[in-house]
Parts: C-alpha cells; sequence; structure tokens
C-alpha cells in the first residue's frame, strides 16, 4: 500500500495546510491532468516539498530525508539491488553504528521492510522521501561499476579481433 489520497488529505486537514473544500477541488483537478494530489499540492505551491515530507514521515512515524542534500555512497547504494530498488522506490544512502539507513516512497510497505531487514540482519532505520527525490537518487545505479563494465567489454571486443585476425580468408 502506498500514501493514499485519503491519508494525504487526512495530513493536508490535521495540519490545517487545506481545508475540505481546497482538497475537494484539488482532487477534482488531479484526477482531471492525471496527477496525484502529492504532485499537485507541489506544483501549485501550497506546501513546501521538504515541509510535505516532514508531514507525510511523521504521519507514519519514520525520518524525513530529501536525497538531493545527500551524498550517497556507491558501496551503501549496492547493499539493496537495483531491481529491488526499483521495484520498491527505496534507496539505502547510508550505514552507521545505528544500522541501515534506507529511504522509501512507501513506508507502509511492511512486507519489503520486513524481507529486507530480514535479509541484512541489521537494524533498519526507515526515511520517507518523495519519488522524485527516489528517481534521482536511483539515477546512480547505472553508473556503479560502469568503468568496469566498459573494460570487460573492451577485453572481450579485442580478444575477438585478435581471434578473428588468426582466421583464414
Amino acid at each position: 500500500m502506498k500514501l493514499s489520497t485519503e491519508q494525504l488529505s487526512e495530513i493536508l486537514l490535521k495540519n490545517k495546510i487545506l481545508n475540505k473544500r481546497k482538497i475537494d477541488k484539488l482532487l477534482d483537478e488531479a484526477t482531471k491532468e492525471n496527477v496525484s494530489l502529492y504532485d499537485l499540492v507541489i506544483a501549485q505551491e501550497i506546501i513546501d516539498r521538504d515541509k510535505l515530507g516532514q508531514l507525510v514521515a511523521q504521519a507514519f512515524n519514520v525520518n524525513y530525508i530529501n536525497l538531493e542534500n545527500v551524498t550517497i555512497d556507491p558501496e551503501k547504494l549496492q547493499i539493496l539491488p537495483e531491481i529491488v530498488a526499483q521495484k520498491n522506490m527505496a534507496i539505502v544512502f547510508d550505514q552507521d553504528q545505528n544500522g541501515i539507513h534506507i529511504a522509501l516512497n512507501n513506508p507502509t510497505n511492511t512486507e519489503f521492510i520486513t524481507n529486507f531487514s530480514k535479509r541484512i540482519d541489521k537494524q533498519v532505520i526507515l526515511y520517507f522521501a518523495d519519488k522524485d527525490s527516489i528517481k534521482r537518487a536511483l539515477e546512480l545505479y547505472p553508473n556503479l561499476g560502469s568503468n568496469e563494465n566498459l573494460d570487460a567489454l573492451l577485453k572481450s571486443v579485442n580478444s575477438s579481433i585478435n581471434k578473428a585476425k588468426d582466421v583464414p580468408i
């Protein structure tokens, strides 16, 4: 389950960001534009992205992080395989004596959190990050090991060229 429109509406109401009438109007607009309420609230600058992220995190009793402000060590990123990270919109961005720090777009994804915790057998510290922040961080994955991949490809090509030289014409 991801952050539902109802959950976000409740967060916005509870924190007096919007009233019910304004939320209903935004929901109609979001439906017409085929965007999420979350994205529409940010696009219309009703609330700052970081402030909204903090409110969502607080509602789910997790930390908040804007991954754009974090330098992610590639070694830490590799703790979670890219395909799993993409599927679950999750990024491991740090590891310290307290445990593994992981940002998720869906802090209610208990199945993923439970499986990940069991797999790494360390304390997991959860953070909420919005989908744009996580998508930008996911872009770091293709850069991992790109030099090694290029070197392997070049060796393979050179090997094939050398073998081709030995073939009689």
